[in-house]
């Protein structure tokens, strides 16, 4: 009688179908860790079996994502190391994107709802402190831990003697007057062509921008950039989200705000977004 043969004989811990005469002399706890053994074996090697297959059908997928992104985006084929700079040369091919934009461009303006200003600017806030000081109310004090006698020449620390407190008070270190800030916050302004209306958008501090940034693309170093480099690509990110927004929800929601969550569009708004969709953001900005 030709012997049985086991697909999962090739795995690890493989132990052959007892015989009869073997299999009856199993005590029925041993019986049933035999069950429990060969059902397991078979199905890890299954399950491995299928993970080996899945796998190969995961870079055929791949291998047509590539294809299709090349489509789409276009790029360099026939490939080659130029001798003289080291560069990649290769024949361009334009993808469909580029192809669409070249189309959009001429015909565009037949949508207003995509065709609008947008830019970054720069406003100064003063703090509820300076409010207050120039309307001539007494800002709090704030009084140095260091002191050691109070106001009412009470001796708080007997470790320091009174001509000590005298020179720090003498020196101004006792205590200071908190000033008043300036700070400086950003905000969007979104003006469509032709329109009469106009939305402005608040970003946030510098700190919140650059977080922003960050979080759009952390390989470059933001906090070296100039202004104009951050504001340029700040407006970017913004005009794609804009966009994206109209295309969602409808221009309505970017034309004024109100108590519906979608006419809404603080920093974390566009943070998330940037989270959610941050393979395809570009297909929403000009660059």
């Amino acid at each position: 009688m030709k012997k049985k043969q086991y697909q999962s004989r090739r795995g690890k811990y493989f132990m052959g179908f007892l015989p009869n005469e073997k299999f009856l002399k199993l005590t029925e706890k041993e019986r049933k860790f035999y069950k429990l053994y060969r059902d397991n074996h078979r199905w890890m090697y299954e399950g491995k079996e299928k993970i080996e297959e899945w796998k190969k059908e995961i870079e055929k997928i791949k291998k047509k994502i590539d294809e299709k992104r090349f489509q789409i985006e276009g790029g360099l084929i026939n490939k080659r190391v130029n001798k003289i700079d080291g560069e990649i040369d290769g024949e361009k091919v334009i993808g469909w994107r580029e192809k669409m934009m070249e189309g959009y461009s001429e015909i565009g303006y037949l949508s207003k709802d995509y065709d609008f200003f947008c830019s970054v600017n720069l406003r100064k806030r003063e703090s509820k402190t300076l409010q207050n000081q120039k309307k001539g109310i007494k800002g709090r004090e704030l009084y140095n831990t260091s002191d050691v006698w109070g106001d009412k020449g009470d001796r708080n620390n007997p470790s320091e003697d009174w001509l000590e407190y005298q020179k720090n008070h003498k020196e101004g270190k006792v205590k200071e007057v908190i000033k008043g800030n300036v700070y400086e916050k950003y905000y969007i302004r979104i003006e469509p062509k032709g329109r009469g209306w106009i939305r402005n958008l608040y970003v946030g501090g510098k700190e919140d921008v650059l977080h922003l940034l960050n979080s759009w693309n952390s390989d470059i170093k933001w906090e070296s950039k100039n202004d104009k480099y951050i504001r340029d690509n700040l407006r970017e990110i913004y005009k794609g989200y804009v966009r994206f927004h109209i295309h969602k929800n409808g221009i309505e929601n970017i034309k004024r705000g109100g108590e519906n969550p979608l006419s809404q569009h603080p920093l974390s708004n566009v943070l998330g977004w940037i989270g959610e969709f941050r393979n395809d953001i570009s297909e929403w900005m000009d660059k």
